[in-house]
């Protein structure tokens, strides 16, 4: 009995890290995530060992764990295909802004730093 306290313990404790997971990933937060990595493993190793009588008493949790694992998999794949596609624009913007500039006539790119003013100005 005391066993299978221990086990429904530890399944409550990964459903409300994989909550604490979901939170991050929507908010922004994904240091808590790296934070979270050591104690992610350490359930799964858990759950590895879970009797296969413990694991049909507790069969709903379980499925609901892996609901949850799912749901977060598919959250943290869109947050990394988000980056990726922000970091793409924010290079496509870099590299359009570098041919934006002055030019001589002999078509010639003018840097920046070598230009001075044509002209004054007075108060």
């Amino acid at each position: 009995m005391l066993e299978n306290l221990t086990w429904a313990y530890r399944l409550r404790r990964l459903v409300s890290q994989l909550e604490q997971d979901r939170q991050s990933l929507l908010t922004g937060r994904t240091e808590r995530l790296a934070k979270a990595d050591r104690r992610r493993e350490e359930a799964e190793r858990e759950l590895q060992k879970l009797p296969g009588d413990v694991a049909e008493r507790h069969a709903l949790e379980i499925q609901r764990i892996q609901r949850l694992a799912s749901r977060n998999q598919s959250l943290l794949a869109a947050y990394l295909e988000g980056a990726r596609d922000a970091a793409k624009r924010l290079a496509n913007i870099d590299n359009t802004q570098r041919g934006i500039g002055a030019y001589g006539r002999n078509g010639v790119r003018i840097d920046p730093a070598e230009t001075r003013a044509t002209r004054e100005r007075r108060a």
